[in-house]
């Protein structure tokens, strides 16, 4: 087999492996809806929907049918049971649009942590910019010259009580009532920072945990905000300035453990992964500028068995699998193959479902390494260095919490090549939380791979990870000698 083969197949195989991290949210006990609440629902629809369509830049929509969409989400709305089948289907519709930053924000973000006011309350700042990582409230910036870097408050802290409000639970309430949904994060960072805003010229008691565990309490006054002042439509009145996001990053980026945990919350919560038996992933992968489209299945069990089937007419069909124990791969032109050592160990690793989720099993050591730009967005970098094969380096949105980036590498008798994965489209799509679209790129080509369908909780062949019959005769054999 020639190398540039070799190569071609080992890319493959990587990327399936690499590009299945879907978490399932969890799923929520809630009370039927009354009928005024149905009713309700169907007003709020009825707003968004045409809040949008008097006021989209877009008057095509970006190709979607506005006033279609509309017939076909209020029979839907008419039939949600719960509160959160209801805000599903408002974000179903809005998603339609597939426009980042783009997002229905239910008015509880704004009253958790603080009265609810008018769009035009002039509120101040005690000079924290904080952000909800990992479940902790954590100050990520703290502007020079304002009250609370006057006071002795850092980048790093982390916060504990507003007034005479205890954060954790407020936020472990509106994780757990909004999990699952792509708009959880902006849900938590917005009442997390409605409640650092009061009226400019009062005080503001806070109570914060240093980066020594010791307890800080401060009475703050709260100024107006640095930056200019500007009014997006409804919401509260906002002051820019262009670097303060990038500064508020590199000040105190988090602990890798934190960011870590922050991914877990953010695609649906530690509760929800444990609920996950297996997985089967289909998708293709188009290579770039040659026309070569391979399909790619993957089937995958706890605690560590995974069936994958690649095809098309370049390749063939290529099995690989692991039953637990055995790691081993079939091609249509080097035949069977029992991997064992290092490249074994690896396989190990790259295919222990939800490895990002379970990362305290998955890696030896886990460390923030600094911020960097990733298409023009400032992110959290954190090498994770795995018990074999080598070390990832994975690339964190700071808002969302989502993994959009990974850079590693991978081993061929020719040598070591460099590959970066990119991740974007997140969706979610009946409770579960996942990229629909990555590329991967290796020297100067890129493999785009798009996901078709995703389940969960199925019910496979009780064969469906043993050994085929090649490989069974192969492991005999080497048992005999």
């Amino acid at each position: 087999m020639s190398g540039k083969f070799f190569l071609f197949i080992t890319i493959i195989l990587f990327m399936l492996i690499f590009f299945c991290i879907p978490a399932l949210a969890a799923l929520q006990q809630e009370a039927p809806l009354s009928p005024e609440q149905t009713q309700l629902n169907l007003e709020s629809l009825e707003y968004i929907w045409k809040t949008i369509n008097e006021k989209h830049y877009d008057p095509t929509f970006g190709g979607v049918d506005w006033p279609a969409l509309r017939e076909e989400m209020r029979p839907r709305m008419e039939k949600a049971k719960t509160r959160n089948e209801a805000r599903a289907i408002l974000e179903q519709m809005i998603d339609r649009l597939r426009l980042s930053h783009f997002n229905i924000i239910p008015s509880e973000a704004y009253e958790h942590l603080a009265e609810p006011t008018p769009s035009d309350f002039p509120r101040g700042s005690t000079g924290i910019d904080a952000r909800v990582v990992g479940g902790q409230a954590l100050i990520t910036h703290v502007d020079s010259g304002t009250p609370a870097e006057v006071a002795g408050v850092r980048a790093g802290w982390e916060i504990l009580r507003i007034g005479e409000k205890e954060i954790a639970p407020i936020l472990e309430r509106l994780a757990a009532e909004y999990a699952g949904q792509s708009g959880k994060v902006g849900v938590l960072s917005t009442a997390l920072m409605n409640g650092l805003r009061k009226k400019i010229g009062t005080r503001l008691f806070l109570q914060f945990r240093d980066v020594d565990n010791r307890i800080v309490e401060q009475n703050l006054l709260l100024i107006e905000p640095k930056g200019k002042k500007v009014q997006f439509g409804d919401l509260s009145c906002l002051f820019c300035g262009m670097s303060a996001a990038k500064a508020a990053l590199q000040d105190a980026p988090p602990k890798a453990e934190t960011i870590l945990d922050g991914y877990v919350e953010a695609t649906g919560g530690m509760a929800a992964y444990d609920k996950i038996d297996n997985r089967v992933t289909k998708s293709t992968m188009e290579i770039a500028g040659t026309g070569i489209k391979i399909s790619l299945t993957l089937y995958q069990a706890k605690p560590l068995k995974a069936y994958s089937v690649v095809e098309s007419t370049v390749t063939g069909k290529i099995e690989s699998g692991i039953d637990g124990e055995v790691v081993w791969e079939v091609s249509a032109t080097s035949g069977p193959k029992i991997k064992e050592g290092k490249e074994r160990e690896n396989q190990l690793h790259l295919n222990r479902m939800d490895r990002f989720a379970y990362w305290r099993q998955a890696y030896q050591k886990v460390e923030t390494v600094g911020v960097e730009e990733v298409s023009g967005k400032s992110c959290f970098k954190v090498t994770a260095t795995p018990a074999a094969g080598p070390v990832q380096t994975l690339y964190f949105d700071p808002e969302t919490h989502l993994v959009i980036k990974i850079a590693t590498t991978i081993e061929i008798p020719q040598g070591t090549i460099p590959v970066e994965s990119s991740f974007s489209d997140y969706q979610a799509t009946h409770g579960v939380l996942l990229p629909r679209k990555s590329v991967m790129k290796v020297a100067t080509q890129e493999r785009i791979v798009t996901v078709q369908s995703i389940e969960q909780n199925v019910e496979l062949p009780t064969d469906r990870f043993d050994a085929p019959k090649e490989i069974k005769t192969m492991l005999q054999k080497k048992n005999s000698n």
